[in-house]
């Protein structure tokens, strides 16, 4: 702690590093699967809930898996699991070409995948540890490597499937990160800044950092388990969650039943992805600044709006506005989600809670989209799934206010402490 501080704190490069490592994960699997459906669709001559219900199969393993994820991190260290996972997920990727044939392979291709996805959980951990005054903003740039796949995604996907087929593209993706994302995490990914001799946020010494023993305080699982405010937030993620993936999943196939053309389709799959970005950096400034659940109140209500004008206005430019703020609460949803849960029960047990927070969102958002696609099958339409998740977006604003002040906040610094602020 005595070594003289870079001029660049290296948590800075922690957070690119990291963006890297989640950037061909969910872009891949999660962003662009609407634009692989009507590929999917047409492959096994299947019907919408059926394809979906792959999307559904990766969520669910992914949930399943993330709280042992979770407890092996908070044990091992972020690295080591990462760099495991990134291997398989590469691995799989690759694998479609030659293994994915029936929509019965399809299904266990897309659950491996949601096993063993390099998702923002584990690297949402390691800036957790390198950052507290400035945690929003550095997930919030994190959520910004998510937010251009989100947006790239779609039209990287779309181009090469119509160039190469669907097969391919997969292929193509799982070389990527093969190549690219798992170098670049083994070269310069550090689980925490004491393994560089530094202290959270750059900071000097331990008193312009935290208190000097808050990076190991916090409460344990069974502790967090026990608290209101665990299960007030899971709610209202899963909540906002089920809604998102219902909208965001089915809007290209919405729209061209509304009449758009295949390509003016996917630019709404790109509109969500450009609104992710602006919700991702936004959302994480917001919340170094303002009251954390207050801050997402405001994006989950613009979600709840964006929901309501899919729901009634029948087609028009108001389509894409309404993906846009569909887009801003699914980019504050993930970074929030591990910001609330750093300030609510601290670092303690933080990877568990994060593992179960974001396991809770992930089911939500498999049961969203396979719900949205079976409402579709028996209505043939979209009005009725678009009218239920707009209803429970809306209780989602509803419970954030329950979550009360907050228990572990920020150490004192330029933006002050917030937990002092909420208790005046």
């Amino acid at each position: 702690m005595s070594k003289s501080q870079p001029r660049v704190f290296y948590g800075w490069w922690i957070i690119l590093v990291s963006a890297v490592g989640v950037f061909f994960g969910p872009s891949v699997t999660v962003y662009s699967f609407a634009v692989f459906f009507p590929a999917l669709v047409q492959e096994f001559h299947a019907t919408r809930a059926a394809i979906s219900f792959g999307f559904t199969l990766h969520n669910i393993v992914g949930a399943l898996w993330l709280p042992v994820m979770g407890t092996l991190i908070d044990r091992f260290g972020a690295r080591r699991i990462l760099l495991s996972i990134t291997s398989v997920f590469a691995v799989v990727l690759l694998s479609a070409p030659w293994l994915v044939h029936t929509i019965w392979s399809f299904y266990i291709f897309y659950a491996v995948l949601g096993w063993m996805l390099p998702g923002p959980m584990g690297f949402g951990v390691v800036i957790a540890h390198w950052f507290d005054r400035r945690r929003g903003l550095a997930l919030g740039l994190l959520g910004l490597s998510t937010g251009i796949g989100a947006f790239a995604g779609p039209l990287l996907s779309r181009w090469l499937i119509a160039r190469f087929g669907w097969h391919a593209a997969y292929a193509i993706f799982g070389g990527a990160n093969l190549f690219i994302t798992l170098p670049v995490v083994f070269a310069f990914l550090r689980n925490d800044p004491a393994e560089s001799g530094l202290l959270p946020d750059g900071a000097a010494s331990a008193r312009d950092a935290r208190m000097p023993d808050q990076e190991t305080t916090g409460l344990s699982w069974p502790e967090v388990r026990r608290a209101p405010a665990f299960w007030v937030m899971i709610g209202a993620f899963v909540l906002a969650s089920v809604s998102l993936h219902a909208g965001i999943l089915h809007l290209p196939a919405l729209l061209m039943d509304r009449g758009f053309a295949a390509r003016r389709a996917a630019v709404g799959s790109s509109v969500v992805g450009v609104a992710v970005i602006v919700g991702r950096i936004s959302c994480g400034w917001l919340m170094d600044h303002l009251f954390a659940p207050r801050v997402g109140m405001l994006f989950y209500a613009c979600s709840a709006t964006g929901l309501f004008l899919l729901w009634t206005a029948p087609a028009g430019s108001s389509v894409f506005l309404a993906a846009f703020l569909l887009g801003l609460g699914m980019g504050a949803e993930v970074d929030m989600m591990a910001y609330l849960a750093s300030r609510y029960f601290g670092l303690r047990s933080f990877a568990t809670v994060y593992g179960y927070a974001f396991a809770a969102f992930m089911v939500a958002g498999a049961l969203g989209a396979l719900m949205m696609g079976a409402l579709f099958d028996h209505f043939h339409t979209y009005s009725t799934g678009l009218g239920v998740a707009a209803i429970a977006t809306t209780l989602a604003v509803a419970l954030l206010p329950l979550l009360g002040p907050y228990r572990f906040g920020p150490a004192k610094g330029p933006m002050g402490s917030h937990a002092a602020l909420m208790e005046a």
